[in-house]
């Protein structure tokens, strides 16, 4: 019997050169074996998930102060990225000034937030991206801001400790009546016309007019009022939130003036207004929330800016005027 090595050796003296023995050879398979192990190259390789990155210029601000944010993605060629409003709506936050630039990586969105809470503030948004006709919702890493009172605001000022609770004393059913007449009288008192004359949208005598025409009027008499001009914000916002409810109220037929204003924005959404819309009314109503209980100083030339957006907010709602029938032509009579 010849040993291994002396077959190797044997091998070697007769040119052929062997690196090491095989004992396998691919050509022993069978060829649908082969064909599947090269299926793993013809497969695709999967999609590239798309992340978005948020920053914001500073996590310090000040309430009611707008706060800069970049928000970047690396998108192909053809995709398009918008900020999803929608799944980004907040009670906590406004988000203002939305433009987009192109940069080489992909797209660059550019937009303010606008903090309307004290405190630790955590802004989570939500972005859509539309490829090929098909879209989706890419939400991105939160971001914390905090955020402090404008100067010369401080929480002892603003906020009181809520009294304790007083005992009804007997008959029970005497101050419930009182009750009762007190919180009417408060009712009649907050329905009364405010603003130096009764500037919120009422019907006068005559002929039924549109709610456009109403809100018309009482904004522009608004804005010739005295209210602004002496400094008088306050009761300004008051009286533009009043004409604002009373004309959604009438339009969309929501009970606007008993709602806060998430309750009214929330009722604004489930009545499928149109975004642009609802963004508008949200700013009006942000703004005044900020100036009537944060006690925020308002910019000179805010009042004529929420008086054209209430306008235009008018003209949105504002149906289209209806087509008068054709007159139908009488049937030709028969002639002998």
């Amino acid at each position: 019997m010849i040993s291994s090595g002396r077959k190797w050796k044997a091998l070697e003296g007769r040119g052929k050169r062997l690196k090491a023995p095989c004992f396998f050879s691919i050509s022993a398979l069978p060829w649908p074996f082969v064909a599947f192990l090269g299926l793993p190259w013809l497969w695709p390789s999967p999609a590239q998930a798309v992340s978005v990155q948020v920053i914001p210029s500073t996590t310090s601000a000040t309430l009611a102060q707008p706060v800069p944010f970049l928000a970047q993605a690396d998108l192909p060629a053809g995709t398009a990225l918008e900020l999803d409003l929608q799944h980004s709506a907040t009670d906590v936050f406004a988000i203002q000034h939305i433009a987009k630039a192109p940069d080489t990586s992909g797209l660059t969105l550019r937009f303010d937030i606008l903090p309307l809470a004290l405190g630790k503030l955590t802004v989570n948004l939500a972005f859509r991206v539309t490829q090929a006709g098909s879209a989706s919702v890419i939400p991105a890493a939160p971001v914390t801001l905090y955020i402090t009172p404008p100067p010369g605001v401080t929480k002892a000022s603003d906020i009181r400790d809520i009294k304790g609770p007083l005992r009804a004393r007997r008959p029970l059913w005497l101050w419930l009546l009182l009750l009762g007449l007190l919180a009417g009288l408060v009712y009649a008192w907050r329905r009364r016309p405010r603003g130096g004359g009764g500037l919120a949208m009422e019907a006068s005598q005559g002929p039924p007019r549109s709610p456009e025409e109403l809100a018309r009027e009482a904004l522009e008499t608004l804005r010739a009022s005295s209210l602004w001009p002496e400094g008088r914000r306050r009761e300004f916002y008051f009286e533009l939130t009043e004409i604002l409810r009373l004309y959604l109220e009438k339009r969309v037929h929501i009970p606007a003036t008993r709602l806060t204003t998430t309750e009214l924005l929330r009722h604004l959404r489930q009545a499928e207004i149109d975004k642009e819309v609802g963004g508008a009314v949200r700013k009006i109503m942000d703004r005044a929330d900020l100036v009537k209980f944060a006690k925020l100083a308002p910019a000179g030339g805010w009042g004529d800016e929420d008086i054209d957006a209430a306008l235009a907010i008018v003209s949105s709602l504002e149906p289209p005027p209806a087509t008068p029938p054709e007159p139908k032509e009488p049937a030709a009579g028969k002639t002998s």
